[in-house]
């Protein structure tokens, strides 16, 4: 990057020490984060707007084994090859994964997903309390959204297709067939059904299962206070705070 600030390494302590917890939170849950195993301290110090004192610079290490290969790197190199059908169905289970387990980026694009359909940069990521609409960084665009960054998945997977001159007719279609399988499956989890017979089960009852899901998502979305804020950086009072009628409590 030619940005001075991208072409370091170097990120402040507070940052790389929540990326850690972040990545291992997610991962707990699904395995979407790549490992964050070593944090090392650098006897540098560098000022921003937000702090008045200086913060601590550190390098933090994290794990590749294909976690960081990224649709960017597709972008300047054409020539790397692609298993573009595998890319759409890791996306549309990572969308899916998003859902079930409250967390998101908040802050997509072609360099913050992996290939293999892995969160990479989590300085923007965080859990949601509910599965409402809600942000971090940016209300900029709807795909910064929890629940809705599926938008953003197909954006990408739209432009990789042309990069590699691949048709990208029904890729929405199939994103969100995907999506919407893998959701009934984790939905299945989330009732406390156990992971080998979840498999079975959904296998034979596919549609019923499904439909279900279909109405939870729905249903989520909807139920909250018109009046709570939706900015995860903010704090939400108690009073329109709409833990009462969050359908998740009831799982």
């Amino acid at each position: 990057s030619k940005k001075q600030s991208h072409s370091t390494g170097r990120l402040e302590c507070i940052s790389a020490m929540r990326r850690i917890i972040l990545s291992q939170w997610i991962n707990y849950f699904s395995k979407r984060a790549p490992a964050h195993p070593l944090l090392i301290m650098l006897k540098k110090t560098a000022r921003y707007t937000w702090s008045p004192d200086p913060i601590p610079l550190c390098l933090l290490v994290r794990v590749d084994n294909g976690c960081l290969d990224r649709p960017s790197h597709v972008e300047a190199s054409p020539r790397i090859p692609v298993d573009f059908e595998g890319v759409l169905t890791e996306y549309a289970k990572l969308d899916a994964e998003c859902f079930a387990y409250r967390f998101m980026l908040g802050a997509w694009s072609t360099s913050n997903y992996s290939l293999a359909g892995h969160i990479i940069d989590l300085e923007s990521a965080s859990f949601v309390k509910y599965r409402g609409p809600y942000y971090t960084s940016s209300s900029t665009h709807p795909h910064n959204r929890f629940g809705y960054e599926g938008l953003g998945f197909i954006k990408i997977l739209r432009q990789l297709a042309r990069i590699k001159n691949i048709k990208t007719k029904n890729i929405q279609n199939r994103f969100y067939q995907k999506r919407r399988a893998h959701l009934g499956f984790c939905f299945l989890l989330l009732l406390g059904v156990e992971k080998n017979k979840a498999s079975v089960f959904f296998s034979k009852h596919r549609g019923h299962v499904m439909n279900v899901s279909d109405q939870f998502e729905t249903l989520a979305k909807k139920i909250r206070a018109p009046t709570t804020p939706l900015n995860l950086y903010k704090f939400i009072p108690d009073n329109p705070d709409p833990t009462l009628l969050n359908i998740s409590r009831l799982f």
